[in-house]
């Protein structure tokens, strides 16, 4: 473990305010003598706490950060044609039902690299309490695209043949920052301005699935969203 770790580990649950509030506690517990006395020693202190907890979260966005750009790296390598096809054989006909593991991830390192660095992510928001967290954790939500969304939710649904403590994690993070709630259909993805950019090459290259199968994509997104509430 290097100097940064400790440190955070030792600064886990650690946030400003409980600064403030040890040292209004402070004049409760001892006499004016005793303040005096010790003044100087408190003021070390309390200046070493404001140095630890200013070093922490510049620590905490730096990673914060770094990741962020990794993860935009990777959602812009993922090839929008071959997500559909992916998301178009779930559904098994014979069955008449949707078979998550069809989703297959060990077909994409792009797709296990979104989970990973996704993941990591997830463990620093949750692990700081370093404020404003309800920021970062907008700031990340926002970061992810729809893609990423979908991929997320998907991972979560998928049956190993052992047990993995990477995705029981990620499931209850997924869950608890309400990733999954925002997943939209496709159909929306370009607005009105961006059509009336588009030249008439630009709009061939659209993948007409969006529009032709939204009623499957829409019926997978709930069923998805459904089985994530459940679970």
């Amino acid at each position: 473990m290097n100097e940064t770790s400790l440190i955070l580990d030792l600064m886990q649950g650690f946030t400003l305010k409980d600064v403030v509030l040890a040292i209004e506690e402070l004049p409760r517990s001892l006499d004016d003598g005793c303040i005096i006395k010790y003044a100087p020693t408190f003021l070390s202190l309390i200046a070493l706490l404001f140095s630890i907890y200013i070093y922490c979260k510049d620590q905490f966005k730096e990673v914060f950060s770094l990741t962020n750009r990794e993860i935009s790296h990777v959602q812009n390598k993922i090839y929008f044609k071959f997500f559909l096809d992916k998301l178009d054989s779930i559904y098994d006909r014979e069955t008449k039902s949707y078979n998550y593991n069809n989703f297959n991830f060990l077909e994409s390192g792009n797709y296990n690299q979104i989970i990973r660095l996704t993941l990591e992510n997830m463990k620093l928001l949750e692990r700081y309490k370093l404020l404003p967290k309800r920021y970062y954790i907008n700031f990340f939500q926002t970061l992810l695209n729809n893609e990423t969304l979908w991929i997320g939710s998907l991972y979560c649904l998928q049956q190993f043949s052992t047990e993995s403590k990477e995705q029981k994690e990620f499931i209850k993070l997924w869950k608890k920052f309400g990733f999954y709630q925002k997943m939209t259909t496709f159909d929306s993805m370009y607005s009105i301005e961006e059509w009336d950019k588009m030249t008439d090459n630009e709009i061939q290259q659209i993948d007409s699935r969006i529009f032709e199968k939204n009623d499957y994509y829409q019926k997978l997104l709930q069923d998805i969203q459904t089985k994530l509430n459940e679970m």
